[in-house]
């Protein structure tokens, strides 16, 4: 566990940029008044390109090294659930791809 404890440390950081992303996309949208599907609806139409593309940018930077995190959560499962271990590494090459 000592050689992945690095891969975990990079993925706190890693999330903490992707939070950033997530943060600036959904800021100051909330009106309580309406209900949550028109709410929802209103900001996406509204939303300008370059608040999307300034959202999405820590969004792109902090995925890959959130997968690389995903293989020292493999491993800590190796440990105590072998078979979850099987179920998480194969889903792996789904993070990339799929975006998270």
């Amino acid at each position: 566990m000592r050689g992945f404890t690095h891969l975990l440390q990079i993925g706190i950081m890693a999330a903490q940029v992707v939070l950033v992303g997530d943060t600036l996309l959904g800021w100051d949208m909330h009106d309580p008044a309406k209900p949550v599907m028109e709410v929802l609806r209103y900001d996406c139409l509204n939303l300008t390109d370059g608040g999307f593309f300034e959202s999405e940018v820590p969004g792109l930077m902090g995925a890959p090294p959130e997968t690389l995190c995903t293989f020292a959560v493999n491993r800590l499962f190796v440990t105590y659930s072998p078979r979850s271990a099987d179920l998480v590494h194969c889903g792996i090459p789904g993070i990339p791809a799929f975006g998270r």
